[in-house]
C-alpha cells in the first residue's frame, strides 16, 4: 500500500514504479546481509547469527520500501501475526 493512499494495483505507472523501487529495496537488504561479520562458533551460534542477520535485513526492506512511500498492510483474514505465540505467516511452510 502506498502512503499517498494510490492503489498500486489499478495503475500501469505505479506497477512499473513499485517493481522499482522493490527491487532497490532488495539490493538494500543484500548489501545488509553481506555487512558485518559471519563468523560463528558452532551450530547455535551459527544459527542465531543467521536469525539476526535475517531481522536485519527484513527491517532494512521495510525502511527502504517506507522511504520511498510504501506501507506494509496485512492480508486480510490473515491473523498469525497477531496471535500470542503464533509462527509468522511469512515462516509457515506447507
Amino acid at each position: 500500500m502506498r502512503t499517498d493512499g494510490q492503489s498500486v494495483a489499478n495503475n500501469p505507472v505505479l506497477v512499473k514504479q513499485f517493481e522499482v523501487d522493490k527491487i532497490v529495496c532488495e539490493g538494500e537488504m543484500q548489501k545488509a546481509n553481506l555487512s558485518g561479520s559471519s563468523y560463528c562458533r558452532g551450530l547455535v551460534d551459527c544459527v542465531g547469527t543467521g536469525i539476526a542477520r535475517n531481522q536485519s535485513m527484513e527491517v532494512v526492506g521495510k525502511g527502504c520500501m517506507a522511504s520511498k512511500g510504501y506501507v506494509l498492510t496485512p492480508v486480510p483474514g490473515d491473523l498469525t501475526d497477531t496471535m500470542p505465540g503464533a509462527i509468522p505467516s511469512d515462516e509457515v511452510h506447507n
